[in-house]
């Protein structure tokens, strides 16, 4: 019976080895797979992002492409209100220079001149002035409708990297379900 006893014995610590051995099998398997779903996750969660970092660039070097273009738009047409006020300023010193022997002849019709002519250059002066002013603002006005529509593209870009992490959580929460199962 001694025999026969070492042998159920035998026999069973078998079935025990061949029991854990499959658990232990079975449990790299779940492993394996859960380490491929998690590489998988890991996987979507850079790609995710990098969408969003991409997009946001763009939006962020569009804003600043624009910004540069509307820049040299203001500043091309101040410089050129410049050079305008300049020419003027010439013109009117010009005719002054011209208007010179006329003060010792009519020293009163020579100041109305002077006075005329000074009234209309500040006038064309400030003409100028207010279409830089105006061009400034309008210039203005353009980069914040841009800023608006970048900024909206942004949110919109990580409202959307947000929308696809929650499904990359979900993915990954029955990932884990599966392997502890």
């Amino acid at each position: 019976m001694d025999e026969q006893a070492k042998q159920q014995e035998a026999e069973r610590r078998a079935q025990e080895a061949r029991r854990r051995a499959h658990e232990v099998s079975r449990k790299a398997e779940n492993a394996g797979r859960a380490m491929s779903e998690m590489a998988n996750v890991s996987a979507e969660t850079a790609a995710v992002w990098a969408d969003a970092s991409q997009r946001a660039m763009r939006e962020l070097f569009e804003l600043t492409a624009g910004t540069a273009k509307e820049s040299a738009k203001v500043y091309n047409e101040m410089q050129q209100g410049f050079i305008d006020g300049i020419r003027e300023m010439q013109s009117l010193v010009f005719r002054w220079n011209m208007m010179w022997p006329e003060m010792f002849r009519d020293p009163f019709r020579w100041y109305q001149h002077a006075m005329m002519d000074s009234v209309d250059y500040a006038q064309r002066h400030f003409k100028l002035m207010g279409g830089t002013a105006e061009a400034v603002t309008e210039s203005v006005e353009r980069l914040q409708h841009s800023a608006e529509e970048a900024g909206k593209g942004i949110q919109e870009t990580f409202s959307t990297a947000t929308t696809r992490m929650k499904e990359v959580y979900a993915q990954a929460d029955r990932a884990v379900e599966r392997s502890a199962a």
